[in-house]
């Protein structure tokens, strides 16, 4: 247990656990739906374990973008040549979010592919040595994968109704590494937490859309989106107070805390009884 608190203190985010975890736990409202809903099966730890890897990654790439700013950035050796880009003989590097999405994709296309192929591929050879096992077995998750996909594609020029429960996840496991991927990136890079939440809300009701039971889960999404949205406003603040040098009481956080709760636990209610009042019966 010592171990574990030592970890998480040692790689404990700026923003602080509580920030992460709430953020997480709102992307993840669209995966347990999804499993409510049973569309396939195999579905709903597939989503979970997407979107978890894919929020992980956004905000891993966050972390890199934000050191690549704080780095000592490079004097210039001429002031009269500095360019738009340099402010006071100094150069600000920054990494571009088209940079930073493309890793994500590329990423998020091997590890879907993985997850989706590793229960479709045939089972390994006799033989196969224990240390080689999960490389071969990740190989031939690929080439299945693959191939399902090239025979979908074929079957769809041809006209033909092609079902293929693999090629379901595959896509769906796609659309919600973009999710999560962006609600990392957005929430913890840009800290447009609104922004961050919002592909994730739109799937969770187009999920409430087509199976109605999955209506309940959207009280939840708006209780943490009210609770995540106050946090990270929070932290901007006292981030731009650090950096101009402004003093501020710590205590200011519980009484922030507080204030999200019931901010919270009120969205949710709202949530939840805003459909039951009929104003004109019809």
């Amino acid at each position: 247990m010592e171990t574990v608190l030592r970890w998480l203190q040692r790689y404990r985010p700026r923003e602080g656990w509580l920030l992460w975890t709430l953020g997480l736990a709102a992307v993840l409202l669209t995966a347990f739906a999804a499993n409510a809903a049973a569309w396939v099966a195999g579905l709903g730890w597939l989503l979970a374990a997407t979107m978890t890897l894919g929020y992980a990654a956004a905000f891993g790439l966050s972390r890199a973008a934000l050191r690549l700013e704080a780095a000592s950035p490079r004097q210039s050796r001429s002031p009269a040549r500095e360019t738009p880009g340099q402010a006071g003989g100094r150069r600000r590097r920054q990494l571009p979010g088209w940079l930073a999405a493309g890793l994500l994709a590329a990423l998020g296309l091997l590890i879907v592919s993985l997850l989706v192929g590793w229960g479709e591929a045939p089972q390994l050879p006799v033989g196969i040595r224990w240390y080689a096992a999960p490389w071969a077995k990740a190989g031939l998750a690929l080439v299945e994968m693959g191939q399902r996909l090239a025979q979908w594609a074929t079957d769809v020029r041809s006209g033909g109704a092609a079902q293929d429960d693999a090629v379901f996840r595959w896509l769906l496991g796609l659309v919600a590494w973009a999710a999560a991927g962006w609600a990392g990136w957005w929430l913890f890079k840009a800290q447009r937490p609104l922004a961050a939440l919002l592909p994730a809300g739109l799937l969770l009701t187009l999920n409430a859309y087509f199976f109605w039971e999955g209506r309940y889960w959207l009280p939840l999404y708006l209780g943490l989106a009210a609770l995540v949205t106050i946090l990270a406003n929070r932290q901007a603040l006292e981030q731009k107070w650090d950096r101009q040098g402004m003093d501020y009481s710590v205590d200011v956080r519980m009484d922030v805390m507080l204030s999200a709760v019931a901010i919270g636990l009120l969205a949710m209610m709202a949530a939840t009884a805003m459909p039951r009042i009929v104003l004109r019966p019809t």
